[in-house]
């Protein structure tokens, strides 16, 4: 069950702002808006809520006072008590009864009579009936708020007339209760737009929602379908407004569409055709956003810019792949004619640009089973793919592959510790650094050579038979280290409030990421270790973990969280740079970008 705002602050109803404040102070101590969003925007609701009844209380109060003074003046010998007074509130209006407001659907409402029917077979003791005045008072009061709405009364005075209504003594028997709700459907139907503030309080207090078909209580759903109608007016009323600023996209084809086509002469019309592309975007957002607007179009100027649209389609779509398939053909063409395929060194000269997905393959699959005509052109396939992507991991891990293939010990070894640097229990980097190591002279290197052959081992057992199958293998079997390896986090900085959340920035960071490094999208998980700047952005990333290895997720993920943007963290007021953040990113395939 939903709680009042007075409820969730924990106090009475009242007036008194100064109390709400300071209850909302002490709820918003034990609700963190970061560990409990939900309920810090149930408690801000809350607090919002009991801010504007509070100040309708005291703005109702007063003018009850001066009400209450004023007929004490005229007449107080009349009005000797409360009851008095919401009689001469009603007093203009005639104890007739309820008038019976014109249906709004096509299946009419039942009149709704608020004379009291006598309880058949049960005990006067038990069920009293309503004295007459009470009757006569509700009357009034259902009188008074027909009254207010017809005038278009201000929203206090519409929210009192309400409150009096369903606040009446007589609402405690069932048939009043009844009666009451059904003549009170038929009333927010006839005199809408202006019941639109009541919608929302009646459907609180009668409880009604889109159920109540299957009930036999079809009128609180038409109510809930009155909502969203007024609802959609209201948007499409704004967007209407919005259309008719010269500043705003849609504005030309808005002029296009409301004008009638008689006004419009045959040069006119055909000047406008080059805004047929415009009027097309506009009359689908139309479509599927804002239906209601077609009231304040021209049927006759729709139809004929539909007219258009069906007779320029299909000769447009042509043209169009004409052209696109044109300029394809030229760019084959030139390349073919400009672009050679080796330079006189032998070494690859293809187009990174266009072949940027085609070298990086090359310089894969060099690595895993090269052809003996490729071995010597291995290297620059991965040199010319690294000038494209020099951010790349896995094509600096491949790099050093291919440089230990042709011997090349101390290159190999400086792109695996490009690597390291980055991703620091890369099985398959620690693994080929430590190959190399062992091919050095020094005593002490080879020995760091075993230690990183065992960390890697331990990190993922099938890294040696990986390299085995490269043609790189050590001389004699190393075991797995004892324990894998610890990554080497970095010392956090004292803080007293940590960081907001981190936002990527744009809609198409997931897919330029994936498109930069030509990384094929997978389901997976990547665990980074950032540094948060005072500037508010991410820095000096490190791969702490990544699964599956060797698909490039890690280097995505670290090129996403450089895009995101947060509030840094803060000690006594002031921000705080350099704070190691731990930042998980899950890959999930699907029809949308992750977020």
């Amino acid at each position: 069950m939903q709680q009042s705002c007075w409820q969730v602050l924990g106090i009475e109803p009242t007036g008194d702002e100064a109390l709400i404040r300071a209850r909302y102070a002490a709820k918003l101590k034990q609700t963190n808006p970061e560990d409990n969003p939900d309920g810090f925007k149930v408690l801000r609701s809350a607090y919002e809520t009991a801010l504007q009844e509070a100040r309708w209380r005291a703005a109702y109060a007063s003018d009850s006072d001066d009400d209450d003074a004023r007929y004490d003046d005229e007449d107080s010998e009349d009005r000797p008590d409360g009851t008095a007074r919401i009689e001469a509130r009603v007093a203009p209006v005639p104890f007739a009864p309820l008038p019976e407001p014109a249906p709004a659907h096509s299946a009419p409402l039942a009149h709704a009579s608020l004379e009291p029917e006598p309880f058949d077979g049960i005990p006067a003791a038990e069920a009293p009936a309503p004295p007459d005045e009470l009757i006569a008072a509700h009357r009034a009061a259902c009188l008074a708020l027909q009254s207010a709405l017809a005038a278009h009364a201000n929203t206090w005075a519409l929210m009192a007339a309400f409150d009096l209504v369903i606040k009446s003594p007589a609402m405690q028997r069932i048939e009043v209760y009844t009666d009451t709700e059904s003549w009170l459907i038929e009333l927010l139907h006839q005199e809408r737009p202006a019941s639109a503030l009541l919608l929302d309080p009646a459907i609180t207090f009668f409880g009604w929602n889109d159920s109540d078909f299957l009930h036999a209580r079809d009128g609180g759903a038409s109510i809930i379908d009155l909502r969203t109608s007024i609802a959609l007016e209201q948007d499409t009323a704004s967007f209407l407004a919005r259309l008719r600023d010269r500043r705003h996209e849609f504005h030309a084809a808005y002029q296009e569409t409301a004008t009638r086509r008689h006004e419009r002469g045959l040069f006119t019309r055909l000047a406008s055709l080059p805004r047929l592309r415009l009027v097309r975007r506009f009359l689908d957002y139309v479509d599927q956003k804002m239906p209601y607007a077609h009231h304040w179009l021209d049927a006759d100027a729709v139809a004929w810019w539909h007219a258009r649209r069906r007779r320029f389609a299909a000769p447009a779509m042509l043209g169009r792949w004409a052209v696109w398939g044109a300029f394809i053909a030229l760019c084959i063409a030139l390349y073919a004619a400009l672009a050679p395929r080796t330079a006189p060194d032998g070494t690859s000269k293809m187009q990174p640009v266009l072949l940027q997905g085609f070298v990086r393959q090359l310089c894969i699959d060099a690595a895993i089973a090269p052809p003996p005509r490729e071995a010597a052109n291995a290297a620059s396939h991965c040199q010319t793919a690294l000038r494209n992507t020099p951010q790349s991991l896995l094509l600096k891990s491949y790099y050093g592959v291919n440089l230990a293939r042709q011997k090349d010990y101390a290159g190999a070894m400086a792109r695996f510790d490009e690597v390291l640097a980055i991703s620091p229990l890369d099985p398959f980097a620690l693994y080929g650094r430590g190959l190399m190591r062992l091919r050095a002279l020094s005593s002490v290197e080879q020995s760091l050579g075993a230690q990183d052959l065992g960390d890697a081992l331990a990190l993922d057992p099938t890294i040696g038979a990986l390299f085995a199958s490269f043609g790189l293998a050590p001389g004699a079997v190393y075991t797995p280290s004892a324990a894998p390896p610890a990554f080497p986090f970095r010392p956090i900085p004292a803080h007293d409030q940590p960081r907001g959340p981190a936002n990527p920035v744009g809609q198409s960071v997931f897919d330029e990421a994936y498109a930069y490094f030509n990384v094929t999208p997978a389901a997976g998980n990547v665990l980074l270790e950032c540094l948060a700047r005072s500037s508010g952005v991410f820095e000096q990333c490190r791969i702490v973990s990544e699964s599956p290895a060797r698909l490039g997720l890690g280097e995505v993920a670290i090129r996403i969280a450089a895009n995101a943007r947060f509030t840094p963290a803060l000690l006594n007021g002031a921000p705080i740079d350099n704070v190691p953040e731990s930042l998980r990113l899950s890959f999930i395939l699907s029809d949308t970008p992750p977020k």
